[in-house]
């Protein structure tokens, strides 16, 4: 009997638990994939699920898909997010190579934090970027 998956052309199954499955794996296409099933369908990630695609983006220095998770994250949590939870974002950004990114995220957070300030500073300063570090909080 076919699945629901194979009858819309994907080899995915579109399951929480594939969806974790592919994060412990660091198959970052494979885990968006799913996730993006799942939006379809309606169904609400749990926070841990979030944050195990974000550590698996930043991780596998995946760009495009930690833009694709950061969106789903934004478009599921229409009244905000915590700001732990935009700290992650900025750190997935930075672990990508995107400074752009996260200091676009930076800008638009509602609240920082100690950590939101700290891993700004940090990651322009490893990237010998000092004097924007300076003007990000003049």
């Amino acid at each position: 009997m076919p699945t629901e998956a194979s009858m819309n052309g994907s080899p995915y199954l579109g399951t929480l638990e594939e969806l974790d499955g592919f994060c412990k794996e660091r198959k970052v296409e494979e885990a968006v994939r799913v996730s993006k099933l799942l939006e379809k369908r309606n169904v609400t990630l749990y926070k841990s699920q979030y944050l195990q695609l974000i550590l698996a983006c930043g991780e596998a220095n995946a760009l495009k898909e930690a833009k694709a998770v950061h969106r789903h994250i934004m478009a599921s949590q229409p009244a905000g997010l915590p700001v732990n939870t935009y700290n992650r974002i900025l750190e997935m950004y930075l672990k990508c190579g995107s400074i752009k990114n996260a200091v676009d995220v930076f800008n638009t957070m509602p609240d920082h934090n100690l950590t939101s300030c700290d891993t700004m500073i940090t990651w322009l300063a490893k990237n010998d970027l000092g004097e924007e570090a300076l003007d990000l909080f003049s």
